[in-house]
């Protein structure tokens, strides 16, 4: 089956095969917390590591743990320089303090740092559509994020403490959240008896925000272009990393490609690692999809991919002085473009783009995703 039939079959609520009359009963007593143990038989791995112990608590302390990797991949902002640029073309210092509120209520979430899993404390209702999933897959919806976040608390023990480097810190989370998205796309389909590996590429057609961030409400709840695209390259880059390690190796590979230190670079082509150019500025290091939203105005740019390195500064008169360093000339012809298209004066040097970009009144830097 294809990933457009299986995504077809997923939200209609019916299998590769026949679908059941009506969904599995739930035992009547069953907690979120007794489906910790499971989580490894629906992946599909013979887990020989340390089980994750299970807490309940409300929703507030649920929302408070996904914020913290949210925060991480927002860090390039809180960097200082980032701070002096904000300033410069007016954007607030800070995210809206509802962001973290687009996590479900009722989902769990991993506590970074800790191997401890933060579940509800009762079952949560499964109407419809859940019904008609649950009846496709014989998974509830509650075991799906639960099982997301299970392989963030593994997959953190693999990645080690979160770096000091902003853009590293951004990345670390964005594959943390790919794996997340990935492991509830697994074991949904998984139940479907289509094995997942099978599908490929197309598991990214298949994402159904049943783990982890909802991706439409989270973006939107970022409050200006620039957060939106940091958000973006949490959810969507970090998933296409994701599913490109686990096509390779399955999710033991995707584990030990978590072990391996990665950039915001490579998860716009992840597979392909690239040196950071010598000789980059100091200034506010945003990553290629942030850059491009606020230099280029456009974070899904063809430019994007070839994107290695950007620093940038405030210039004078309340301008601000941009670097970029691409893969190849071509790619820099086509960024140094947009940035004229936005009144920017530009010079090109082979792979590297410098231009200074002056916010005026009717040509902000910035709009609204």
């Amino acid at each position: 089956m294809n990933a457009a039939l299986l995504a077809l079959a997923l939200a209609a609520g019916t299998s590769a095969g026949a679908a059941p009359e009506a969904p599995p009963p739930s035992p009547p007593l069953l907690a979120p917390k007794d489906l910790v143990d499971a989580v490894p038989g629906r992946l599909g791995i013979n887990w020989k590591g340390a089980p994750l112990a299970a807490r309940e608590t409300g929703t507030a302390a649920r929302r408070a743990a996904a914020a913290i990797g949210l925060a991480d991949a927002l860090a390039p902002l809180a960097d200082p320089a980032c701070g002096a640029l904000l300033a410069a073309i007016g954007l607030p210092a800070a995210a809206p303090a509802t962001l973290a509120d687009a996590w479900p209520e009722d989902r769990p979430a991993a506590l970074p740092g800790s191997p401890v899993l933060l579940v509800p404390e009762i079952m949560p209702p499964v109407p419809e559509p859940d019904a008609e999933f649950l009846r496709a897959t014989g998974v509830l919806p509650l075991e799906v994020a639960l099982t997301g976040e299970w392989l963030r608390a593994v997959g953190s023990q693999h990645a080690g403490p979160a770096p000091a480097d902003s853009l590293r810190r951004a990345a670390r989370a964005a594959r943390l959240e790919g794996a997340a998205r990935l492991a509830g796309i697994v074991v949904s389909i998984a139940g479907t008896g289509v094995d997942p590996r099978e599908v490929g590429s197309g598991l990214l057609a298949l994402d159904q925000d049943r783990a982890s961030w909802p991706r439409v409400a989270t973006i939107e709840r970022a409050g200006d272009p620039l957060r939106a695209a940091l958000v973006r390259a949490l959810l969507e880059d970090g998933l296409r990393w994701a599913v490109y390690h686990y096509v390779r190796g399955g999710l033991v590979g995707l584990l030990a490609a978590l072990e391996r230190p990665t950039g915001p670079a490579e998860l716009v082509r992840p597979g392909v690692v690239r040196p950071v150019p010598e000789g980059v500025p100091a200034g506010c290091h945003l990553g290629p999809r942030a850059a491009a939203a606020l230099y280029g105005g456009d974070d899904d740019a063809p430019w994007v991919a070839d994107l290695l390195a950007d620093a940038a500064q405030p210039g004078a008169g309340g301008g601000v002085v941009v670097t970029m360093y691409f893969e190849a000339p071509a790619a820099a012809a086509e960024a140094a473009a947009a940035l004229r298209s936005r009144g920017a004066a530009v010079e090109v040097v082979g792979k590297v783009v410098r231009g200074t970009l002056t916010p005026r009144r009717d040509r902000p830097l910035t709009r609204q995703p």
